[in-house]
């Protein structure tokens, strides 16, 4: 028996080289060999209103009309309703009218996957969870439909249930029928689920299969990169630099490979500088590519300051506090750059300490405004404390004060910053001959550390005054 779809696929071709005539009759032979076939009518009227939907109207119409007549509850006629008015909606309307059709052809046939998987393709836009509780509706008829599978994972992974699209990825995969890039979105899931592990094992099985080997690499050097093995994240990180295809390396791929170069520093002390500088390199990638790449101006900071190169790591803090892009963390760290590059510097250039000192303050009082922190304002006050190389000056202690006024303020129990900033505050009014003061200093003081014995001794000696 002649297959009367052939036939429809013939008036197709005639269609497309504008030859009507030979196209209707095809589709009169379709008719012959199909008759009582409501879904071959909507085909026939797919194939007009596909190659023409406004020269084709009639046609379209007519079709549509004898596929009705044959059966009022064809799942094939709501479709492509449904279909039509999909593909040009642009409204709440419109989008709620076609998965009406959708849903229609659900009633007919409750076990067809195709219209499930229609209407939660374009009313996720509007309402993600239904979308999801559609397809879950899906599998419970089908529950070995790939995709189903599929469209319910997209669903999860679009909604951020990362752990439930992980379990439904897992499930498709062992399908037979999936694809290449559906391993390559599992393996994605399975990182961001932060199990790098199995991440790994998938994308090492997706290599030399897939188009995108970039994304890949990427997974691959995240995931060894996130598991402390950082001589195989390098590894991959090279692959992913050398790789082709359709993801694009981007700004924080180099950002990352940097931070590994940088971690292999600390673990290969010998080959140090050489791996900062490697690292260097990656970050001023970063840049090149985006010169608005917060983290890389971060990182080659803190490279450079690793390496002892304080000159440099100023230069890059600069740039990146005129971008606009520095917190008050950043300005926290940036004072103890400061702080250390001055340090070094007053053993052979106290005028131009000096200088650092102060720009040091600057940013230390920038972070204090920033947070109300009092570990920046602690910073801020070492900071003059070393400025005056180590004698506790009214400006010192002022900034000790404060610190205990932050710590106060924020209810601090930090017994550490506490004791040393009243340690710091009594030896001052100690030595102003202000007993009063000094012994409230001391008397807090052991509060928080009650055996020192030094600080006990002081506050004896000052009862006895």
């Amino acid at each position: 028996m002649k297959n009367p779809y052939n036939y429809v696929g013939f008036a197709a071709i005639e269609l497309n080289i504008g030859d009507k005539k030979v196209a209707d009759a095809n589709v009169k032979l379709a008719k012959k060999y199909g008759k009582k076939d409501a879904t071959l009518l909507v085909e026939i009227a797919r194939m007009y209103h596909e190659a023409d939907a406004v020269a084709y109207a009639e046609d379209v119409k007519n079709a549509m009309k004898e596929a009705l007549k044959v059966d009022p509850k064809s799942e094939a006629y709501f479709i492509f309703i449904g279909d039509t008015i999909a593909k040009t909606a642009s409204t709440y309307n419109e989008i709620v009218r076609a998965v009406e059709n959708y849903d229609n052809a659900i009633y007919c046939n409750p076990n067809s996957v195709i219209p499930y998987v229609k209407y939660s393709g374009l009313y996720k836009n509007i309402n993600l969870e239904f979308s999801i509780k559609k397809m879950r509706e899906c599998l419970e008829l089908n529950p070995n439909s790939a995709v189903a599978q599929c469209e319910l994972a997209d669903c999860l992974y679009d909604a951020g249930k990362w752990t439930e699209a992980c379990k439904a990825y897992e499930k498709y995969i062992e399908n037979p029928s999936h694809f290449v890039q559906d391993e390559e979105r599992y393996a994605l899931l399975l990182m961001s689920c932060e199990k790098y592990e199995e991440a790994f094992k998938v994308a090492k099985g997706v290599v030399g299969r897939t188009e995108s080997p970039n994304l890949i690499y990427r997974v691959m050097m995240h995931c060894k990169s996130a598991l402390g093995d950082y001589f195989e994240a390098a590894k991959w990180a090279g692959e992913l630099m050398k790789s082709k295809g359709v993801a694009k390396i981007i700004d924080i791929d180099h950002v990352t490979y940097g931070d590994i170069l940088c971690a292999l520093a600390k673990e290969d002390v010998d080959n140090a500088d050489e791996y900062y500088a490697k690292a260097i390199e990656q970050y001023n990638n970063a840049i090149e590519l985006n010169d608005k790449c917060e983290s890389a101006y971060k990182a080659i900071a803190n490279a450079y300051r690793a390496i002892g190169d304080y000159e440099k790591a100023i230069v890059v803090f600069d740039n990146y506090i005129e971008l606009g892009f520095a917190k008050a963390s950043d300005y926290h760290i940036y004072a103890g750059v400061l702080l250390n590059y001055a340090n070094d510097l007053s053993k052979i250039d106290e005028v131009a300490s000096d200088v650092i000192y102060d720009k040091a303050v600057d940013m230390a009082t920038e972070s204090v405004r920033r947070s109300n922190s009092p570990y920046a304002q602690e910073r801020k006050a070492l900071i003059l404390y070393s400025k005056n190389n180590g004698k506790i000056t009214e400006e010192v202690v002022r900034a000790f004060e404060m610190v205990v006024k932050l710590l106060d303020e924020n209810n601090s129990s930090d017994a550490d910053s506490y004791t040393m900033a009243l340690s710091v505050i009594g030896d001052y009014y100690s030595n102003e001959g202000d007993n009063v003061k000094a012994l409230a200093a001391y008397r807090r003081y052991v509060e928080f550390n009650p055996n020192n014995a030094k600080v006990n001794d002081k506050i004896a000696s000052l009862l006895e005054e």
